[in-house]
């Protein structure tokens, strides 16, 4: 066997620096942080190719919203500082839509024509009083419900960039406009900033914000347990070394992607980490051991490898098909899958060759013996081992209890998304949102596409007949607040031209009438609801839905809808950013379904290969499903969903938690292939194995645990599900896997595997 006392020092010292440094260097300046929709999604699937086809014709529904709130709103004073904030930004912001009740455009009546005009600019608000444009604004229609409230307390400003850019680039966009606000002195009057941008801003900045803080608490936790464990500086400098070549090759995996630092990697610090710590554990532990032996220099640091060598690569190993499982499910999740495999088998080869080589090389200090911090808990772990090989029975009863207890709170678990209650309810963009949606409507925006057969048919009646059948169901829809299109333009253009007559204020039938109304329209209104060859109708359904269960509850009941006109030979599709992340969160979730079964199957197959018996296999699968029962159980009881962060947690917890098993069946393993007693052996590994196994689970919970001081909703919520999860693990590992070897033991064909090897009992 390849020892690391061969591996030359200095070519040791050169590989390791390398991986620790240069893919930090390589991916840090090229990293963005940013979580945008199409961020979060990638562009793999064929909504979001659609989506980005259609922002070729259509606005894209990427919006920002000021809310501006006064008794004097209609004063001169306001009304012509809203006035030169909207020019300056359209100066600053070619191609973007910037409106308010100013510019607005209105279909009126003049003369037996019609002509469009903004509702309330400079020249049709000279004269008028304030009670006068008050009541004006407020007889506006369509549009004009989106820049006044119901009551007139309050003037929206909306901002759509003709590119939304990633999320430097639109907080850049708020920093600008905020600045522009105050130096029109109308930063008194500002009463918060909405919409999909300001909401993504707001996550971004959440997410860097648990990066900056969590980040250092779970590095300065992890170096405190090294220490109190190991009393050696030279654990630490192994701990960050193998940490950096660990993030570094992750975020390498990131940027090769093509993919942003978003929220679901965000936890790659905190989870590297931990990682790391519990891979060196074991082998500071076995080196701890031997030199508590009298064993010194190359020889130690060889025997310590042996030890643990084998059992270390297998853990790393079902990590990272764990984490590989995730690629089932679509991106961000397959991403946070790929660059965390990666990232564990870096980390093995730093923490079992490279450090080992070093260490073989420079170590020749003396390490604490019994491990120090750890000493005290090797008999209880043995007693608790002890009743459980000796209460078979009654072990297995609980286990069955367990299931029975689990079934109904696991029949609960739902998935959702919600961007806002990933925030704090007091948070400045979740009250402005508030106040948008009681004052106004939703901003949240689904958009109907329909597909024409020919150039000009959205100009026939019947055609715009459906897109009429199409807003009048969704306005009756409760999650719709406001549903505008082509036929509400025409509409009013329809209502002007005959004097502003109420009865008039319908879709006209005569397809000749249609044509010359669209001819003759000069605003810019109709770009937002038909391509320009009239084969591309949009229909745009502002709501208040921000939760993807909602989304997707009203998408079953429009896709019914839209079938319906399909069959009369236009194409229907459904598209935006809500309708993206609402797919996207149903992929996931089936996508982890498949990913567990994908998981359990390849570490059942990596476990068959090292005990090179597929009864001992499954017997190391058993007490690994409880753990991923518990947290599931949780989810229910809690009533916590599932989204893009927590529904990768089954998978993760299944690979960590199965890396106690091999450790502490390894130990059991090589003693009976030694020819020991199965009692002594179990004894025997729990005693040893299960110190350094205790330690690791003790390491992970904490700095799970420290996630959970985290402000952002996903973030507090994996932390809490995960630490459960591990620490359910070295529980059940602890309790059932002694019970299930005496059971297993009664069998012959499982005591076969058991038999003394010539060549394990020689190595020895």
């Amino acid at each position: 066997m390849p020892r690391p006392s061969l591996i030359p020092a200095w070519i040791a010292l050169a590989c390791l620096l390398s991986l620790a440094v240069l893919p930090l260097l390589i991916a840090l300046p090229r990293l963005a942080v940013s979580t945008t929709t199409h961020d979060m999604i990638g562009p793999d699937s064929a909504e979001a190719r659609f989506e980005l086809k259609i922002r070729a014709r259509f606005p894209q529904d990427a919006n920002l919203i000021v809310l501006f709130a006064g008794h004097d709103l209609f004063e001169d004073r306001f009304l012509d500082g809203l006035d030169e904030i909207i020019e300056a930004l359209q100066t600053a912001l070619p191609g973007a839509q910037i409106l308010s009740l100013s510019n607005l455009e209105q279909v009126r009546g003049q003369g037996g024509e019609f002509v469009v005009e903004p509702l309330l600019d400079a020249s049709r608000r000279a004269g008028l009083s304030a009670d006068q444009r008050r009541a004006k604004a407020l007889a506006g229609t369509g549009a004009a419900r989106s820049f006044v409230s119901k009551h007139g307390d309050m003037i929206a400003l909306l901002i759509v960039p003709e590119s939304a850019g990633d999320s430097r680039q639109r907080a850049a966009l708020i920093e600008q406009l905020k600045w522009k606000i105050k130096t029109r002195e109308l930063d008194s009057y500002l009463a918060g900033i909405t919409g999909s941008i300001a909401l993504n801003i707001a996550a971004t900045e959440a997410v860097w914000s648990e990066i900056r803080v969590l980040g250092p608490i779970s590095l300065g936790l992890g170096f405190l347990l090294m220490l109190w464990m190991f009393r050696r500086p030279v654990t630490l400098l192994a701990l960050v070394a193998t940490m950096s070549a660990a993030l570094g090759t992750a975020l390498c995996v990131t940027i090769a992607r093509g993919f942003p630092f978003t929220m679901v990697t965000a936890i790659l610090i905190p989870l590297l980490m931990a990682l790391s710590v519990a891979l060196l554990v074991h082998w500071f532990n076995a080196l701890a051991s031997h030199a508590s032996a009298g064993r010194r220099g190359p020889e130690r640091v060889d025997a310590a490898h042996a030890d643990v060598h084998r059992p270390a690569l297998f853990t790393s190993l079902t990590t990272a098909a764990a984490f590989l499982s995730l690629s089932v499910s679509p991106d961000p999740v397959r991403l946070f899958g790929q660059s965390v495999a990666a990232a564990v088998i870096v980390q093995y080869l730093c923490a079992m060759w490279l450090v080992p080589a070093l260490l073989a090389r420079w170590d020749g200090g003396e390490w604490p013996g019994g491990n120090r911090g750890l000493a005290r808990i090797g008999r209880p772990i043995v007693r608790l081992s002890l009743l459980s090989m000796k209460h078979i029975g009654k072990v297995m009863v609980l286990l069955l209890l367990f299931l029975l207890i689990a079934l109904p709170f696991i029949n609960r678990i739902h998935m959702d998304a919600n961007v806002l209650g990933f925030l704090s309810p007091q948070h400045p963009v979740v009250l402005s949102t508030d106040n948008f949606n009681q004052g106004f409507h939703g901003y949240t925006s689904v958009e109907i596409i329909l597909s024409g057969q020919a150039q000009g048919h959205f100009q026939q009646p019947e055609p715009l007949r459906q897109v009429q059948r199409l807003r009048d169901w969704a306005n009756a829809q409760p999650e719709v607040d406001l549903a505008m299109s082509l036929v509400n333009l025409l509409e009013d253009i329809h209502w002007a031209f005959n004097d502003e007559d109420p009865s008039f204020r319908q879709l006209p039938a005569d397809e000749a009438m249609i044509a010359q109304y669209l001819l003759i329209y000069d605003g810019e209104e109709l770009e937002k609801y038909v391509d320009r060859e009239l084969r591309l109708a949009r229909i745009l359904l502002f709501t208040s839905i921000y939760s993807s269960r909602e989304m997707r509850s009203f998408l079953e009941r429009l896709n019914l809808v839209l079938a319906e006109i399909q069959v009369d030979g236009v194409s229907a599709e459904v598209t935006g950013e809500a309708y993206l992340l609402a797919i996207n969160e149903q992929r996931i979730l089936a996508g982890q379904l498949q990913g567990l079964i994908v998981a359990s199957l390849t570490i059942l197959l990596l476990l068959a290969i090292l005990w090179r018996s597929l009864p001992a296999a499954l017997l190391c699968m058993l007490p690994n499903l409880f753990p991923v029962m518990l947290v599931l159980v949780m989810l229910g009881a809690l009533d916590m969903p599932l989204n893009a962060i927590t529904a990768m947690i089954m998978a993760i917890i299944l690979g960590l938690s199965v890396d106690d098993t091999i450790h502490l069946y390894h130990g059991y393993q090589l003693r009976r292939r030694m020819g020991h007693g199965r009692a002594w052996s179990v004894v025997y590994s729990f005693r040893r194995a299960g110190r350094a196994v205790t330690a690791t689970t003790v390491i992970l919970t904490a700095v799970m645990l420290v996630m959970t001081l985290s402000r952002f909703g996903p973030t507090l919520e994996f932390g809490l599900l995960t630490a459960t999860g591990i620490f359910a693990a070295w529980f059940f590992d602890m309790l059932a896997l002694p019970a299930l070897i005496a059971l297993a033991a009664r069998w012959r064909w499982f005591e076969r595997t058991m038999q003394p090897s010539r060549r394990v009992t020689d190595s020895q």
